[in-house]
């Protein structure tokens, strides 16, 4: 199975109908070819220019010159805010499957289990490749979700601590205190708060060498 930004990469190059230059007039811009649109697609991961050039089959020099171009910038910014909200929206569907009733009669979330486990280590296997620019819109608009209980947005802050500990190269099965380590969550007096800062600032990066068999599978798999 494809993880999700496998996915949402190989459909957006397939449903992408490049723009002809009949009945456009001279001079006027027609849009962006399938290639420098691929090219775009890959801007969501941590690639270097070069590695995303090779990848394309273009030149690194052309490559820049198409990053200072306006529509290839706003294409950039469009697949970054569409694929943040798909993975901040899957990671509630999930919880959504776990939810049940306590023996008070009172719906209740279970915190990851191992099949949980292995379907968000399928899905987000290569997270160690996201991009900066694109966790960090990931964790805005997970923070900006909201739930009116606190055991409810408890569960919702231990799947991003799972996320956390797949980024940093923990290998399945995880043990709960590499989960419960992520600083996405501040744990005080009884409370939990989203610490948005630390989790851009310092948590993120992924260990270099599983970071490395990453991308190199992600490379074969485009």
């Amino acid at each position: 199975m494809k993880t999700k930004l496998l996915s949402f990469i190989s459909n957006q190059i397939a449903s992408y109908i490049e723009p002809e230059r009949q009945g456009t007039a001279r001079g006027e811009p027609i849009g962006l070819s399938s290639i420098k649109y691929r090219s775009t697609l890959l801007f969501l991961t941590n690639l270097k220019g070069k590695e995303i050039a090779e990848a394309v089959s273009v030149s690194y020099g052309l490559l820049r010159v198409w990053r200072t171009e306006d529509p290839y910038l706003t294409a950039i910014e469009r697949h970054i805010r569409t694929f943040a909200g798909m993975v901040v929206k899957h990671i509630i569907e999930i919880m959504e499957t776990t939810k049940t009733k306590g023996p008070d009669g009172k719906i209740v979330y279970f915190v990851v289990g191992t099949k949980i486990n292995d379907q968000l280590a399928q899905d987000f296997a290569d997270v160690a490749l996201y991009s900066d620019h694109l966790m960090n819109d990931i964790y805005k608009q997970a923070k900006a979700q909201m739930f009116d209980d606190l055991s409810v947005f408890h569960t919702f802050l231990s799947y991003w601590g799972f996320l956390f500990a797949l980024r940093k190269g923990y290998s399945l099965p995880l043990t709960a205190q590499a989960v419960f380590d992520s600083p996405v969550a501040e744990h005080q007096n009884g409370l939990i708060r989203f610490d948005f800062i630390e989790a851009l600032q310092r948590p993120w990066t992924p260990d270099k060498e599983k970071a490395e068999q990453v991308k190199i599978s992600f490379l074969k798999a485009l």
